[in-house]
């Protein structure tokens, strides 16, 4: 299956060949067992919002010249903090900084959303993030949505790509084009179903290795601090 992964082909660059040979590598952090989405191993996970970050985790970390060492050691790190919540959600904002705040200060860097696009905006912002994701700059995109107050229609969405990335006008008919291609619904999909079968409903909910935690700055550090001393026994 290579890198064209479940939804749609990833653009030709010159460390591809280094990328796959990371992805080969790493196994999803979502919980099911298989190798990252486009992984050339069997079986390969289908694409939850869990392993798309990790596929940009990659891209984007060797594009920033980390050593591809470094990069295999960040993706085993046995902590993986999870937000569900769409995008537009009031509560978000607050939540995703103090999440990676936390994991940060703790040396950890899997903080991953997990959205359930509930609406048509909520939906057409995961299709933004993948898009920018094909491009190498799902981070700056994912964060700029997060924080991002609407509207969710499709053009206010291409001027918010416009102040993230500084595109020009053809790059902004490029994405406009990813917009209407890219297929986000496998990746919904497997979100929806991790979110029903944890019992998450429509309000905001974060998990530690895929267990409940409050929302809080010292809920959030006895939960990581709990899975590290319970992964070590």
């Amino acid at each position: 299956m290579g890198l064209t992964g479940f939804r749609t082909a990833e653009p030709a660059r010159p460390e591809a060949a280094e990328v796959e040979r990371l992805v080969a590598g790493a196994f999803c952090a979502c919980g099911c067992g298989n190798h990252l989405p486009g992984s050339p191993h069997a079986p390969a996970c289908f694409g939850c919002s869990v392993g798309v970050a990790d596929l940009a985790f990659i891209r984007e970390s060797l594009a920033a010249g980390r050593a591809p060492r470094e990069i295999l050691l960040a993706l085993a790190d046995p902590i993986l903090v999870e937000v569900f919540a769409d995008y537009g959600d009031e509560q978000l904002a607050a939540t995703w900084e103090r999440a990676q705040r936390v994991a940060g200060e703790l040396h950890h860097h899997r903080v991953v959303l997990r959205t359930q696009a509930r609406s048509v905006g909520a939906r057409r912002a995961v299709a933004l993030a993948e898009c920018a994701r094909l491009g190498g700059a799902f981070a700056s995109m994912q964060r700029a949505l997060i924080h991002y107050g609407g509207p969710w229609d499709e053009d206010s969405l291409l001027r918010l790509a416009e102040r993230v990335e500084a595109r020009t006008a053809s790059t902004l008919d490029s994405m406009r084009s990813c917009l209407g291609a890219v297929n986000v619904e496998p990746q919904i999909d497997k979100d929806r179903n991790h979110a029903s079968a944890r019992g998450v409903g429509d309000e905001l909910a974060v998990f530690v290795n895929r267990e409940p935690v409050e929302d809080t700055d010292a809920a959030l550090r006895r939960a990581i601090e709990s899975a590290l001393l319970a992964g070590s026994v």
